[in-house]
């Protein structure tokens, strides 16, 4: 059985809004986040973005794991992702390097540019999208 799941649209999943945002995100085999981008226990500010992404989920009984890779479904206007040309209906296949299913894949920090591979069409391209601190997180709102 396949279900769609979506993430915020907000301002997503730490790659894509907030960090945390990304828990619905749970793929069967995790791989340990690279030492330069790993994240402290308790993540002090969250990360921005500007997108929303959903994924298709594959359900089997105990187990919830990202079929699909994300794909964008809206680019925020002034976001770090409109800025970095991403759209919607863009396929995220990697962050860094990493296979975008995985878990945490999508969990950004502040202030951190990282390489995104996209598929728009049939044409996979390179995008550099900077990561910032969440425009409500100094005044404590959160969207």
């Amino acid at each position: 059985m396949r279900r769609s799941a979506f993430a915020p649209a907000v301002g997503l999943a730490a790659l894509l809004v907030c960090n945390g945002c990304a828990a619905a995100q749970k793929p069967a085999v995790a791989a340990p986040a690279p030492a330069s981008r790993a994240e402290p226990a308790a993540a002090a500010q969250p990360a921005y973005t500007g997108i929303a992404i959903r994924f298709a989920m594959s359900m089997t009984p105990g187990r919830a794991t990202n079929a699909s890779h994300p794909v964008i479904d809206a680019v925020l206007p002034s976001s770090p992702a409109q800025k970095a040309g991403l759209a919607p209906g863009d396929v995220i296949l990697e962050v860094d390097g990493r296979d975008a299913r995985e878990e945490g894949a999508l969990r950004m920090r502040p202030g951190v540019r990282y390489a995104l591979r996209i598929r728009r069409g049939d044409a996979e391209r390179e995008v550099a999208l900077l990561a910032v601190a969440h425009p409500g997180a100094a005044s404590g709102a959160r969207p």
